[in-house]
């Protein structure tokens, strides 16, 4: 009766710990179909159960067949991706549960290897096999949050700190050292409520290892967001000052235009003293110092105005065709930190595309009132995209580079606007609709 009870808790230990990480697993790679939280959490427990059902039959063959199909499906149906096929987030659950099975086999190796160490075999059969699942279970945990889900969990890799590793092994020897205490003890001390002290300290460890790691994860997703936004928002306030310096340096550029008469009065010299040559040489050089002082009025918004014109030139060095179709709108409801936000990062990604490329480079922008409502689209060739997570493409530079779209996306969030990236054909588009 004893080794039943230990055996169908291990299943139970077993098919909950697994199920619960894989649907983190999926949670972290990919957007929930639905929005309902209460229902996922219904589909957990049903796989669950599901699955004590099959593993209490006793088949390694139909176990694993279960285990593939359930989350096969799972994955399939409740989670997506806006620019995957599904079939290759089917993969990735199969794979994960092929992994998990491999570090679940070095779990009960490494048991094995210690019990014998140790001088403790052969055990009772339900002992066994109830140490095997739950030790499993934690060398699963151990390596799933310590090594697997920060390279594979998510689309951007996660590095952790020294004092985060440390932190993972402590929690890792002092769950094994209770482990062995409860298996040296059984050894030892014999009755009827031997059974259950070790059913409830041993589930007791997985449980807490379990979520202790998870609360680990939870605080290292914080303290990313939390760079990521300091990050953002340093940006945005360099972007704003740089072009505010832009903007006065054009207005003292402006005040060399005050002198035009005293340069026509030199060039009516000239030409008067039959000095055409010298005439054209004195216009050609004027010319050249002007025209980079003189803004284009694209825009009737300054900020935007220097914006571009800086744009402009820097994408004229680059050999860049850049070309803007202005409507008639009016931004002056905006904040300016925004408007640089918006553009300036735009643009820069635009640019930074075009430098990659091969071919004949080159960027639109158009803006144009849209009922209640002001377009941006943004265009640009582009090398192909492969990989994209929740709608954007994902950088290959680092986790805290290509933060300009979030920075985008969080401006135009303050005027209920929308943004929607798209890449085909080696043709990159950014549309953005903001609300007047």
């Amino acid at each position: 009766m004893e080794n039943n009870i230990l055996f169908l808790s291990g299943i139970i230990v077993s098919c909950l710990v697994t199920t619960i990480v894989i649907f983190q697993f999926m949670g972290s790679r990919h957007k929930k179909a639905l929005h309902n939280k209460q229902f996922y959490f219904l589909v957990q427990i049903g796989v669950s159960i599901f699955l004590m059902g099959i593993n209490l039959l006793q088949r390694p063959l139909v176990n694993m067949l279960s285990w593939v199909i359930s989350y096969g499906l799972v994955s399939y149906f409740l989670y997506f991706d806006d620019f995957d096929k599904p079939i290759r987030r089917v993969l990735e659950a199969e794979i994960m549960v092929l992994v998990f099975a491999v570090c679940e086999a070095a779990g009960v190796a490494l048991l094995d290897f210690i019990l014998w160490k140790m001088h403790m075999l052969p055990l009772e059969p339900g002992v066994e096999t109830f140490l095997n699942m739950t030790f499993s279970k934690f060398v699963l945990l151990f390596m799933y949050y310590t090594f697997i889900s920060p390279i594979w969990g998510r689309n951007e890799k996660v590095k952790f700190t020294k004092s985060q590793y440390v932190l993972h092994f402590i929690i890792a020897i002092f769950s094994f050292i209770n482990m062995v205490v409860i298996g040296v003890s059984f050894g030892k001390i014999r009755g009827e409520s031997m059974g259950l002290i070790m059913l409830v300290n041993m589930g007791f460890i997985i449980f807490a290892d379990m979520y202790f790691l998870y609360f680990i994860r939870f605080m290292e997703d914080n303290y990313q967001l939390k760079v990521k936004l300091e990050l953002l928002e340093q940006q945005a306030t360099m972007q704003y000052k740089y072009y505010l310096q832009q903007e006065k340096k054009h207005q003292e550029s402006l005040s060399i235009l005050h002198d035009v008469d005293k340069h026509i009065a030199v060039m009516e010299g000239l030409y008067h003293g039959d000095n055409k040559e010298g005439t054209i040489n004195y216009i050609k050089e004027i010319n050249t110092i002007l025209k980079p002082l003189i803004p284009q009025q694209l825009t009737n918004n300054g900020i935007l105005n220097i914006l571009f014109n800086d744009k402009i030139q820097n994408t004229e060095k680059l050999h860049i065709d850049l070309q803007f179709e202005i409507g008639n709108v009016d931004l002056s409801f905006m904040n300016p930190m925004d408007i640089t936000t918006i553009f300036g990062n735009l643009l820069d990604n635009a640019i930074e595309a075009c430098t990659q490329v091969t071919g004949t480079p080159w960027i639109r922008v158009k803006i144009s009132p849209y009922y209640e409502m002001i377009a941006i689209k943004v265009e640009n060739t582009s090398n192909n995209i492969d990989r994209w997570n929740e709608g954007r493409p994902v950088s290959q530079k680092g986790a805290n580079h290509g933060i300009g779209l979030s920075n985008v996306e969080r401006a135009v969030g303050k005027y209920d606007g929308s943004m929607n990236l798209s890449s085909e054909n080696g043709i990159f588009q950014c549309n953005v609709l903001i609300n007047m």
